[in-house]
């Protein structure tokens, strides 16, 4: 089975990564990964020349004449957190996701909140936005940070420095990572909370919306070899977030 993976940097990609490399180490399916430039049809072709089984492909959409190799070939192939609307994926409901983000940094009494968004922008990132803003009632103030712990320090610095914000949602929670470490770093009265679910939030005491990356690997290698056996026609499965609240 292929990996299109765009950034295994991400640690919410590498969860579910790992969990998928695990059930397939047990079933002895190989994984093989491809570095992928969007739309780079030669990708494509050597995902060919490997005679896979089917492809997993990460957080974007495939065009046209990629998806047409694909099925050229009968290469099964499942979106994973990117939704499709006539082809097998697994998604997050990210707008859900915004609003239960809200709803924390409301209970935490927080009145003028703002959001780092991921810069370059991503599907996932309007949709979050979009429910966050539509639980508080207004556009929210937005920032803007590559996804990396370092950037959301630096990001949550100049927001600290304006002393106008009492709470902070971001993206996902690499970059959560960097600004409640800021927050503490300067002893600000901010709340934190990020997106995804992975571990470190844990023993950073981070609140964050779970994606629950674990079992969405899980389900992705479930669902892949029900694709390889043809015994699925068209895959859709919505994540429902949770919200984990360890008072950050």
């Amino acid at each position: 089975v292929g990996l299109l993976l765009p950034d295994i940097g991400n640690h919410y990609f590498f969860e579910i990564f790992e969990a998928i490399y695990q059930k397939f180490r047990g079933l002895g399916i190989d994984l093989l990964m491809f570095n992928y430039e969007k739309h780079n049809p030669k990708v494509i072709q050597r995902v060919l020349d490997a005679q896979l089984s089917a492809l997993l492909i990460f957080a974007f959409h495939l065009v046209d004449s990629e998806r047409e190799m694909l099925h050229r070939h009968n290469v099964p192939y499942l979106y994973i957190d990117y939704p499709c609307e006539n082809e097998h994926c697994i998604y997050t409901d990210s707008t859900e996701g915004g609003r239960l983000a809200a709803q924390y940094l409301k209970s935490k009494g927080v009145v003028n909140p703002c959001y780092i968004a991921v810069d370059p922008p991503a599907r996932a990132n309007e949709e979050r936005y979009a429910g966050f803003c539509a639980e508080y009632g207004y556009a929210v103030p937005t920032f803007s940070s590559v996804l990396t712990e370092e950037e959301g320090f630096r990001v949550a610095e100049e927001i600290i420095a304006l002393d106008i914000y009492d709470g902070i949602f971001c993206y996902c929670d690499d970059i959560a990572s960097g600004a409640i470490r800021a927050v503490r770093t300067h002893n600000a009265e901010i709340r934190i909370i990020g997106f995804d679910g992975v571990r470190a939030t844990n023993y950073l005491e981070l609140s964050t919306v779970s994606q629950e990356p674990q079992m969405i690997g899980e389900l992705a290698s479930t669902l892949i070899i029900k694709l390889i056996n043809g015994e699925e026609t068209l895959i859709k499965e919505k994540i429902t977030p949770v919200l984990i609240d360890r008072d950050s």
